[in-house]
């Protein structure tokens, strides 16, 4: 057992840094290993969400699961650091949940939440890390921002959920995302009610790097009855102030974390 933690480790630390990524035989001759258990190693480590395959060649590179987590134990650097104190305060502004996602790869990943909520009643979810794209306003705010057909693709490669999942405003056809995500893209910031569960709303608008693309989106999320319309529409411009405030820092994680 030791071995193998010894072995995938190894792996885990030759793509530390690898933008680009590796080819399964580049990481066999970087840590010495056997190109059959590098493989294995690499089947393992995709499947726990760790490591993903992208590219020409097939080349290997580290997610932002992995990251995030060291992001959560070193929260004192990085990017949560860069936008730490501003989601706090827009936290105790709107008196509800803020998180920061990150964009990786096809997908948007956790990585800080700030609770603004001062009252017992409070949303305070366990749901992991990966944002459910369709049913939430931070996969509309990130989805609406990426040409229509990426944007269909990606929605569909996760999954709409059955009928048992999600809110009964959660979108279930094609149609019904495509018209959540134009409004969107139409209003600037993205609000679902009773979507991603019941009783619950959020708003939420994308971060850009630089260059102008996504790279992360921040949201406020609560219990409906606390943030219904009329108090998202009262946090839609602090929303905005904070998203452009953080894109002005030109955050270092559209190249160097996914």
């Amino acid at each position: 057992m030791a071995g193998g933690v010894s072995r995938g480790l190894s792996v885990l630390e030759a793509l530390v840094g690898r933008v680009d990524g590796m080819t399964l035989a580049e990481v066999a001759d970087l840590t010495g290993l056997p190109k059959s258990a590098v493989h294995r190693l690499l089947a393992e480590l995709s499947e726990a969400g760790y490591v993903r395959q992208d590219g020409a060649l097939g080349e290997y590179m580290l997610t932002l699961r992995f990251v995030s987590q060291g992001l959560r134990h070193l929260s004192h650097i990085g990017v949560v650091n860069l936008a730490k104190p501003l989601l706090a305060d827009l936290a105790r502004e709107a008196r509800a949940l803020v998180r920061l996602s990150l964009v990786d790869g096809d997908g948007l990943v956790f990585v800080g939440r700030f609770q603004g909520a001062t009252t017992g009643l409070r949303y305070d979810p366990e749901h992991g890390d990966v944002v459910h794209l369709v049913s939430s306003a931070s996969g509309y705010a990130w989805l609406s921002q990426l040409p229509e057909d990426r944007a269909l693709q990606i929605a569909y490669a996760q999954g709409f959920g059955d009928e048992t999942e999600h809110g009964p405003n959660c979108p279930r056809t094609v149609d019904e995302l495509r018209a959540r995500l134009a409004q969107t893209a139409k209003n600037g910031v993205a609000e679902v009610e009773d979507s991603f569960e019941v009783g619950t709303s959020a708003l939420a608008a994308p971060v850009r790097n630089g260059d102008g693309d996504v790279i992360g989106v921040v949201s406020i999320a609560g219990p409906t009855a606390l943030l219904d319309h009329a108090r998202r529409a009262e946090l839609s411009q602090p929303l905005l102030d904070v998203t452009a405030r953080l894109t002005a820092l030109d955050l270092p994680v559209g190249s160097g974390l996914t």
